[in-house]
């Protein structure tokens, strides 16, 4: 389920960026989005399979922590899966655009 929910929110990232894009008259085209983000995919999956193997492997608990609020630790381990999913790729993307601006003349 962990895993489920951090490749939702890499979707989610993905698809609202795809929402945000400058020619809104092309439709969507998988092999397209694929051709032209696979550096950035990538790497947001390799960095968040990482990332999330740690996360699974270390049994971190939310009911150890006193100064968390109730509903957080709620949804604990599940709700961090998708942030961590949702985070990383927000994260990743920025920073692998920002290299490739630099470099441009």
């Amino acid at each position: 389920m962990k895993i489920l929910l951090n490749m939702l929110g890499i979707c989610i990232y993905f698809l609202s960026r795809f929402n945000k894009r400058r020619s809104k008259e092309k439709n969507f085209s998988i092999k397209f989005w694929i051709t032209d983000n696979w550096p950035e995919l990538l790497t947001i999956l390799l960095v968040d399979i990482s990332v999330m193997i740690l996360f699974v492997t270390n049994d971190i608990s939310f009911d150890m922590a006193s100064f968390v609020p109730d509903w957080l630790v709620n949804i604990g381990d599940l709700g961090v899966s998708w942030l961590i999913g949702l985070g990383l790729a927000y994260l990743v993307y920025n920073v692998i655009r920002k290299k490739l601006a630099e470099k441009q003349p």
